[in-house]
């Protein structure tokens, strides 16, 4: 009798690991065969895929196909059984929630920052309230303005992954006016003669006898407030702007 002793071939075809740029896969498992992984955001260039078999004996072929982002790994045991693992790759969407500028009437607003989120805009007494808009410094951000009202803008911003945002925030300031001369002045309801708003002291002579008159006046804007005053036959008139530090006195000395 002869007793004929065959060692069968090895049928274990999987993978003990996976690298990508020499690190370990992360989640791998030997009977998992299908892989999801997100690059950065930027990334240019697929990771080298490289593997180490369970059996000494296996062996394996990667593939790689760039345009699809897609890695195969094929194990073929010793036996020539065969297993594939697969590698899909994405690139994660920009997270940059960040404008590159702020606009009023087409204008980059003083000292815009994209890590500074609230701004303050003075708008000059009697000017109308400039147009806001903004870009953002990923194209494929959104970026959506809400007026609260008049005075207070809101900019949101959100990132092409549509979860990170970014709000700015603008408010206008209308600034006080600045003007302290008067329209006109009026001499018992008539416009007093030659007046000028930047013309400061007159002199009127009055009809002997005549009482003296009526004073009345015209302000230029409705911040503005006169303190108006007898002394003997002078009359004065002291005008504060809106601003609350301009100031302008007109004098008209009766005789």
């Amino acid at each position: 009798y002869y007793v004929v002793v065959e060692k069968m071939a090895s049928d274990i075809c999987t993978l003990e690991a996976i690298y990508l740029d020499g690190l370990p896969l992360e989640g791998f498992d030997a009977n998992t065969y299908q892989y999801d992984v997100v690059l950065p955001y930027g990334t240019t260039q697929l990771p080298e895929v490289t593997a180490t078999t369970s059996d000494s004996k296996a062996t394996l072929q990667i593939a790689i196909n760039d345009v699809r982002m897609h890695s195969t790994i094929t194990v073929t045991a010793e036996n020539k059984d065969q297993k594939t693992y697969s590698i899909y790759f994405t690139i994660a969407k920009n997270t940059d929630a960040t404008l590159s500028g702020i606009y009023a009437d087409g204008t980059l607003i003083d000292n815009f920052d994209a890590m500074t989120l609230d701004y303050t805009i003075h708008i000059p007494f009697g000017a109308a309230l400039p147009v806001l808009t903004a870009t953002a410094t990923d194209p494929k951000a959104t970026v959506a303005i809400e007026a609260t009202d008049a005075m207070y803008h809101t900019i949101l911003v959100t990132a092409e992954d549509g979860l990170t945002t970014l709000t700015y925030t603008v408010t206008f300031v209308q600034l006080p006016s600045t003007n302290s001369n008067l329209l006109n002045i009026f001499i018992d309801g008539e416009p007093l003669a030659d007046f000028s708003p930047t013309d400061y002291e007159y002199a009127i002579t009055l009809p002997y006898g005549a009482p003296l008159p009526e004073v009345t006046w015209l302000v230029a804007d409705a911040e503005q407030v006169v303190d108006a005053a007898w002394e003997d036959q002078t009359f004065r008139l002291m005008v504060t702007a809106g601003d609350k530090m301009t100031v302008s006195e007109y004098t008209i000395v009766f005789t």
